[in-house]
């Protein structure tokens, strides 16, 4: 038992951690991000401003789908108005690598995906890494901020900036943009935004999430036609506890392999093979060897040893004569 517990301490270190540090495969996660701002209203035709908004995000991990390697989840987003109903909805099959969190592209994933999707490596550091945004549909570079602290865990702060980017082009009703004489108007469907991410850095789990963003329509010649939003979220308190609950749960996993148990298991082993080794010992020196008892007998002295014999014992007796 001592000897199986010092050799099992650098394997728990070293063989059952990696397979520790990866993403689950089969999460059930739902994410509430509370917000506000305008936005275009087809229904309206007109532009709603001061508008209190809520999206959630709900995220299903498919194991059938998943690998040893690279985690496979579906997403579902809606936005919702508050006051007047639903904005938009969205979904997306994201596939990413369980220890680095880089998108993979394979396992039905669509659309695809570049760099970072929907967590941090374990291990994150203190640097710049490249970051998907969905909305754009490219990887920008999501830079180190600073380190701080949310709800009692240390968490890296980093942040994404996306620049003016065009993401598509779409026909009009020239009414709309102050175009009455002509029937429709080509424009270009252009959007910015700077996000904000807080990642626990052991296990690179994402704990909470701020995001301003604006999507306009733009002419031929750059000109603003159309404000479409212009939109500000975050995750709510709610969803943040739970975020923080879980990684304080895969925080307490990652220990146990990486020190409590290795440490302890070596420690453990190490006094259990010493007492072993010391009742051999006992053992041994209470078993006499046969024969040898007669002379501590015969003095009632169990403590005295037999007399040595002289040369003259020891050497041959003399031929007869």
């Amino acid at each position: 038992m001592g000897l199986s517990l010092v050799f099992a301490s650098p394997l728990l270190r070293f063989y059952v951690t990696p397979r520790v540090e990866k993403a689950p495969v089969d999460v059930r996660v739902t994410s509430t991000s509370i917000g506000s701002g305008s936005y275009f209203s087809p229904k309206l035709r007109t532009v709603v401003t001061n508008a209190r908004l809520q999206n959630i995000l709900v995220a299903n991990g498919d194991p059938s789908r998943s690998t040893r390697d690279v985690a496979v989840i579906s997403l579902f987003s809606r936005t919702r108005d508050l006051a007047r109903g639903d904005v938009d909805f969205g979904s997306s099959v994201v596939a990413f690598d369980r220890r680095t969190g880089d998108a993979v592209d394979c396992c039905g994933a669509h659309p695809k995906a570049a760099g970072l999707t929907v967590k941090f490596p374990f291990g994150t550091r203190r640097s710049t890494y490249s970051f998907w945004d969905a909305t754009a549909r490219q990887a920008y570079p999501a830079r180190f901020e600073r380190s701080a602290t949310l709800d009692g865990i240390r968490v890296y702060e980093f942040e994404t900036t996306v620049p003016s980017t065009v993401i598509g082009t779409q026909q009009i009703p020239g009414f709309i943009v102050a175009h009455p004489e002509m029937k429709t108007v080509a424009a270009l469907r252009t959007y910015r935004a700077t996000t904000r991410l807080w990642v626990e850095p052991t296990t690179g789990v994402i704990l909470r999430a701020a995001q301003r963003s604006r999507q306009w329509l733009a002419g031929p010649t750059g000109g603003t036609l159309l404000s479409l939003s212009k939109v500000w979220f975050a995750t709510d308190r709610a969803t943040v506890s739970a975020n923080v609950k879980r990684a304080r749960a895969e925080l307490l996993s990652l220990r146990l392999v990486r020190a409590y148990v290795p440490v302890g298991g070596l420690c453990a082993g190490v006094l259990l093979a010493a007492a072993g080794v010391l009742l051999l010992l006992r053992s041994g020196a209470g078993a006499m060897p046969h024969g040898g008892s007669s002379a501590a007998a015969s003095t009632g002295d169990p403590g005295l040893e037999p007399a040595a014999r002289s040369d003259a014992e020891l050497s041959e007796p003399a031929p007869t004569t």
